[in-house]
């Protein structure tokens, strides 16, 4: 599979909403509470952009680069308030252990 590598740029807003925009892409952008859900939905935003520019028949950015491979290295930030899961606790883990 082949896919574009583009450079998204996180940022807190002051109204509290995290933001992420690809440069590349002028108007490229998405608001959200949470840092997961702003990187879900700027990869359907930068996706829907690469459309617009390759329907209208315009050259996209150089910026962003065609990859041969989706396996990459990248650095996400990683908030463990914004995720739902539970610490096992011993009592938890004795009971897993018995069955």
């Amino acid at each position: 599979m082949k896919a574009y590598r583009v450079e998204v740029r996180l940022s807190k807003q002051e109204d509290g909403l995290w933001r992420a925009e690809v440069p590349a892409l002028p108007g490229c952008f998405v608001d959200g509470e949470t840092v997961s859900g702003v990187l879900r939905d700027i990869q359907e935003v930068a996706a829907m952009f690469i459309d617009l520019y390759q329907e209208e028949g315009r050259r996209l950015p150089d910026a962003l680069k065609w990859d041969e491979s989706v396996v990459e290295m990248v650095t996400l930030p990683i908030l463990p308030e914004e995720h739902e899961f539970k610490k096992p606790t011993r009592r938890s883990l004795a009971r897993q252990h018995r069955h």
